[in-house]
């Protein structure tokens, strides 16, 4: 492996796993922040909600009904409005699929005639097979990406993949041989192919997509640096006689800056701070110039001591408006999580081509800047269809979906949201109540600039009155890419309760995750009897598998029914039925069945 290779693939795979092992580290944090404030309770005594209606057993009360279905049982919505609002989100969905098609197709073709005119003479030389073969393999990391954003299925994936090994093979009559083909094939797979979409994969972890903000934040500062110093010429600068302790000093003062901004970002005045750093840069500006002797300390001299902490508090602060920008794109909709993890991504393998082309010096010059506005023309027409997609809907009034669950499995709440991205956002948005299962998964902007700040508590509602205010405020507007939000609310140990009763009468539907519930889930057992109690019971799924109590939700669901308040049970329905869906072993058939079920439980008339 030569010099240049080596460089390349400590770039795409050392990266990415820094990243990620900041990402697991942060997390972890995070997770642990938001199990303690859940545990905490307001100090202040919280308002007395109004006292509900007195319960009676009505002796004409029918007994309530549960239905369980099997996801191979949902069919589609008969005609009517939710069959319009699934064929409408479909279509969606299908319109989001074809923007990021375009714009790979525009970053691919832009890249590959740019790699294809301006070859060095090196390659040019190349027999026309081997040719081909290298332009061929430079497909696979865009087409990967272009794929794994569709969030199709593995038997789509397969169907793709093998059409481009087939398309390959029918090339082949033009190589000598097979072994030929072979033999160029394995010399070109490494940096064309295998090296991208190694970085690619570790880049694309879920873990990574909370902290998108901040590490792109901080790359985009290194890349305005580096831009600043082809500009100045920086880079034709001759570091071989540099001291070495500077490099010290280089590593040293960032940390020291971090440590400093970290300290002064929560304070509530910064002109104190600021004027010391302002003191400290004029002091060493005065050493410098000469107008004051300067001095050595060990292998530095004390004007560049001075100077150098303020500049790098300053480069800091820059890292952070970069972050503050972002929060306010994110906030208004415009860029959300998943549009920016793949910004990042198509980032990542344009600067990859980017530094295969300018290491490989017999390329031609014009070749990297091509391959920069085969990046713009991607943002270009992502935001560009994307934006007509949004304008086409915006004015459209967003369906409203509260979701509760059995807390403590991390992993089945994450694929549950997953389920209902493609179909369900695209209709309205999804309210929560955030525990350490989901915290990742749903943390934004505003919680993630709190924890940054060492504020997240400041995130929790504490009382009844901050939980009314809070609510009527949570995001409902479709985001740039026109999906509805996620809506994650944090809530101290005494204030949850409010928040389920103040969510759910105003959601068109209620998805209540029961899978692994048991008589232990009090929470879960509070949510049910108050759901069947105040909600429509045609608004409400209840979501279970094997390993779900039946015989205690059953009895949970009955005593409450039998209980109902006065006002209810005088307008309770004649057929009175809780569907629960079972859970099968295939996502994808949960995945229909759920957003089926949800779409028509959100189009039923109220019975109360």
């Amino acid at each position: 492996m030569d010099q240049n290779s080596l460089f390349i693939l400590l770039m795409v795979t050392c990266i990415p796993l820094v990243l990620l092992a900041f990402a697991g580290v942060l997390g972890r944090r995070f997770r642990h922040q938001v199990r303690d404030s859940m545990r905490n309770r307001a100090t202040t005594p919280p308002i007395t909600p109004a006292p509900s209606a007195p319960a009676q057993v009505p002796s004409a009360l029918t007994p309530l009904a549960l239905c369980r279905l099997q996801a191979s049982e949902v069919g589609q919505p008969p005609a009517g409005q939710a069959a319009t609002m699934l064929s409408d989100a479909k279509a969606t969905a299908r319109s989001a699929r074809f923007v990021y098609i375009a714009a790979g197709l525009a970053w691919t073709a832009i890249t590959t005639l740019a790699l294809a005119f301006g070859m060095p003479a090196s390659f040019r030389s190349l027999p026309p097979d081997a040719q081909f073969i290298w332009i061929y393999l430079q497909q696979w990391p865009p087409m990967f990406l272009v794929v794994w954003f569709l969030g199709i299925r593995l038997r789509a994936w397969l169907v793709i993949f093998g059409g481009y090994l087939l398309l390959g093979s029918l090339a082949l009559p033009i190589a000598p041989s097979f072994a030929h083909a072979a033999t160029v094939a394995g010399i070109f797979l490494d940096t064309t192919a295998l090296y991208p979409i190694a970085g690619l994969l570790l880049l694309l972890a879920r873990p990574l997509r909370p902290w998108l903000l901040g590490f792109v934040a901080i790359l985009l500062f290194l890349l305005s640096g580096v831009a600043a110093g082809f500009l100045f010429g920086l880079d034709k600068l001759d570091t071989s006689a540099a001291n070495p302790w500077w490099f010290v000093a280089g590593a040293i003062f960032p940390i020291v800056s971090v440590v400093f901004v970290g300290w002064l970002l929560p304070r509530p005045s910064w002109r104190g701070p600021l004027a010391g750093l302002a003191l400290l840069a004029t002091t060493g500006l005065v050493l410098a110039i000469g107008l004051l002797p300067d001095y050595k300390i060990g292998p530095f001299s004390l004007s560049a001591l001075l100077v150098g902490l303020p500049v790098n508090v300053l480069q800091v602060l820059i890292v952070w408006l970069f972050f503050k920008l972002l929060v306010g794109l994110e906030e208004r909709q415009f860029l959300p999580a998943q549009l920016l993890h793949s910004h990042l991504c198509w980032g990542f393998l344009t600067l990859y081509v980017w530094t295969f082309t300018f290491f490989h010096r017999e390329f031609q010059r014009w070749t990297q800047w091509v391959v920069l506005l085969a990046y713009v023309l991607y943002l270009t027409v992502v935001h560009a269809l994307l934006r007509r997609l949004w304008t086409a809907r915006v004015a459209r009034p967003g369906k409203r979906l509260l979701l509760l669950r059995v807390f403590g499995r991390a992993d089945q709440p994450t694929r549950l949201l997953d389920a209902l991205e493609d179909i369900w956002r695209r209709i309205g948005r999804i309210d929560l109540i955030v525990s350490t299962d989901l915290a990742m998964r749903t943390l934004g902007s505003r919680m993630l600039e709190a924890f940054l700040l060492r504020r997240t508590d400041e995130q929790f509602l504490k009382t009844d009155e901050e939980v009314d205010l809070r609510l009527e405020h949570l995001h409902s507007r479709l985001e740039g890419d026109a999906r509805y939000p996620i809506n994650g609310v944090y809530c101290y140990g005494n204030a949850w309760e409010r928040a389920v009763a103040r969510l759910a009468p105003k959601s068109d539907a209620v998805l209540m995750d029961l899978r692994g519930f048991t008589s232990k889930n009090q929470g879960c057992i509070f949510e049910l009897r108050w759901l069947v109690q105040h909600i429509p019971l045609s608004r409400v799924v209840l979501f279970a598998d094997t390993a779900t109590d039946y015989t205690v939700l059953e009895e949970v669901a009955q005593t409450a029914w039998a209980c109902l308040p006065k006002d209810a049970s005088t307008a309770a329905p004649r057929e009175p039925a809780l569907t629960i869906l079972s859970a099968g072993r295939r996502f994808e058939d949960n995945r229909r069945a759920l957003n089926a079920l949800l779409i028509h439980a959100s189009c039923v008339l109220d019975f109360w």
